[in-house]
Parts: C-alpha cells; sequence; structure tokens
C-alpha cells in the first residue's frame, strides 16, 4: 500500500491537469481496479468473461448506482482513476447512459471514504464478485523482526461459487493483495 500510496500522490496533479477533479476515493479505487484487473489476467477463471468490465459503486441522490469500466484490463492506474471519476460524475448528475450502467461481471465497492475498515459486500446479480474496498489506515506491522507503522488496507469480497470456484477466488484475492503490496 505504501508503494500505491506514494505513486498516486506524485500523479494526482497530472490528473487534475487533464481536466477531472481527483478525489482520494477514487485514486484507491483507481489502483485497485489496476490490481483487480491484473489479477484476473492471472486467474481468468474468477471471471465470467475474459473482458474486465468492471463495475465502480457510486453513491447518487437517487441512490446506489454501479457505472462500467470496460475494457479495465488494457488502462494503467491514471486512466483507470480519470474513467472512474467521469463514470462517477456521470451517475452522480444522473446522466449515465444504459450501456454505462450495465455489463459488468465484477463490481468494486468501498466503505474507506465512511471510515470502513471491514465490510461485507453483496453479489449484485448477475455478477460473478464483488470486492470491497476499505479504509487506509496506519497500523503497526512486524518487518524485519522490527515493528513499523504502515498503511494498510483490508479488502473483503464476495464470489458466487456457483461460477467461481472457491480455490479459484482465493488465488485471484491473493494475487491482488500481491500486486497491491509490491
Amino acid at each position: 500500500m505504501a508503494a500505491l500510496s506514494t505513486a498516486r500522490a506524485t500523479k494526482e496533479r497530472e490528473i487534475r491537469e487533464i481536466g477531472y477533479p481527483v478525489d482520494a476515493g477514487v485514486k484507491v479505487i483507481g489502483g485497485g481496479m489496476v490490481a483487480f484487473s491484473a489479477a484476473g489476467n492471472a486467474r481468468p477463471a474468477a471471471n465470467a468473461t475474459t473482458t474486465r468490465c468492471m463495475g465502480v459503486a457510486t453513491q447518487t441522490e437517487a441512490g446506489l448506482m454501479v457505472p462500467v469500466l470496460r475494457q479495465a484490463q488494457t488502462l494503467g492506474l491514471w486512466a483507470c482513476t480519470a474513467a472512474i471519476t467521469r463514470l462517477a460524475a456521470s451517475a452522480r448528475a444522473g446522466k449515465a447512459t444504459r450501456e454505462e450502467l450495465s455489463g459488468s461481471t465484477i463490481t468494486v465497492t468501498s466503505l474507506g471514504k465512511l471510515g470502513g475498515i471491514v465490510s461485507t459486500p453483496v453479489i449484485n446479480h448477475p455478477e460473478v464478485a464483488i470486492i470491497g474496498v476499505n479504509r487506509i489506515v496506519a497500523r503497526p506491522v512486524v518487518l524485519n523482526d522490527t515493528v513499523q507503522v504502515r498503511q494498510m488496507m483490508n479488502l473483503s469480497s464476495s464470489f458466487d461459487h456457483r461460477v467461481v470456484d472457491g480455490a479459484v477466488a482465493a488465488a485471484y484475492v491473493q494475487r491482488v493483495r500481491q500486486l497491491l503490496e509490491h
């Protein structure tokens, strides 16, 4: 998480320069989406399709909406962050199209902005999984036999085991963890 936090802080200005306001929660979700897509490349059985059409749970005045980030596996961190910002803004403005709100196979949701550190996300049928990104907090961690304070984040996930085998889901989550930690 430390490397992701550092990278996102140094690139925030560039995102703003291309015309997108940057929300701290969106930056974390953008980094997560890149890791979730990359993990899907390594564990394709964890998704219903080989194309990563990932939903982004977005709170709006009309309730929760899930705009879809298409071809997520082709996007880098900053393109992903910019696309999520645009999709969320469209949903919040009530301008998201039916196309933008359908077709996801995995949703990413976040309670981090609300202070949540653990969640139990519920799968939105017909998707095969949902991943909850929780708040980043400073925690003591033992590294090389010393206690250090590190930025840590919990991920919560739910998979439809009628579609995704439990071992495949566990391997997918472990790959996400590896990508986010390094």
